[in-house]
């Protein structure tokens, strides 16, 4: 049993076999030069979007045109059944899939009062939860997209305190983070 989103829930056959696959098979033996299979070829791999949907905090990494957009599209596509949508992207048009993006043309100030907003939110909801008004979880789901997250970083004073209160505080409030960056380090991140 592994918990999510704070209650336990039973593994499905196929998060099972993985398990048991990736903890009992030998390491691939590397041979220098030629490119190795990351899982054997009996492994059926599962779709990448319910995976994604079931995350409270997901980092997507890659370089241009890696596809990091994409992933998010669809994300916010099939969450916006879920709740309420939130892109924050200084480099985006000013609406993606219908929905007005916070920061759009470079607005590094607009970015900064969202995610002082969003920070007052979560305390917000905290407090209902301390005052018995709302237990974790029974809020109405908020799906943050954040794009461009470096470049955000580099711009607006305290983003990155912000986002680091977001990422580990926000989840028993249902707020959901997604974050797209150009970085695939740790320490770009």
């Amino acid at each position: 049993v592994v918990p999510y989103n704070g209650s336990p829930v039973e593994p499905t056959l196929a998060e099972q076999e993985r398990w048991l696959i990736y903890n009992t098979q030998p390491a691939p033996k590397i041979i220098e030069g030629q490119p190795q299979p990351l899982l054997p070829a009996t492994v059926e791999l599962l779709p990448l979007l319910p995976v994604l949907l079931k995350a409270q905090r997901v980092i997507i990494g890659g370089g241009c045109d890696s596809g990091k957009s994409t992933v998010a599209k669809h994300l916010i596509a099939a969450r916006s059944q879920e709740g309420q949508i939130i892109p924050i992207d200084p480099h985006s048009p000013s609406k993606l899939l219908g929905i007005d993006v916070i920061g759009a043309g470079r607005n590094w100030e607009a970015i900064g009062q969202a995610l002082e907003s969003l920070e007052l939110l979560m305390h917000e909801r905290y407090t209902e939860v301390a005052q018995g008004l709302m237990g974790y979880f029974q809020h109405q789901k908020i799906s943050i997209f954040i794009d461009e997250w470096t470049s955000i970083i580099e711009e607006v004073p305290d983003a990155g305190k912000r986002l680091k209160t977001l990422l580990t505080e926000s989840r028993k409030v249902n707020m959901v983070l997604t974050l797209l960056t150009h970085a695939t380090t740790l320490d770009g991140l």
